[in-house]
């Protein structure tokens, strides 16, 4: 069961991805006279660009974990077949004495 402050935290990270997100939707064009800025409305093209951004990024760093995981998975085996080697070797050296 997860409490209620860890929720709280969880809704306190989405509150602060979604402030962000419309930020980026609201801000004035990079370099534009401040006369000239005026509030844009973000038609439907760079709001699907802004999604495939972030819907790369990430599965960018799921590629990245999996690729970790992957390369390190084969020492585990290996740390816990040794492991399990020393035990049985410390098992038959208690019987044989």
């Amino acid at each position: 069961m997860m409490t209620r402050q860890h929720e709280s935290n969880e809704d306190d990270y989405v509150d602060e991805v979604s402030a962000l997100v419309l930020n980026i939707i609201r801000s004035p064009a990079p370099g534009a006279p401040i006369a000239v800025r005026r509030r844009r409305s973000l038609d439907l093209a760079g709001f699907a660009c802004l999604l495939m951004g972030i819907s790369l990024s990430m599965m960018l760093c799921g590629s990245v974990t999996f690729f970790i995981g992957f390369v390190l998975m084969p020492w585990i085996l290996v740390l816990v077949m040794l492991l399990y080697f020393v035990g049985v070797v410390s098992s038959i050296s208690i019987f044989g004495t």
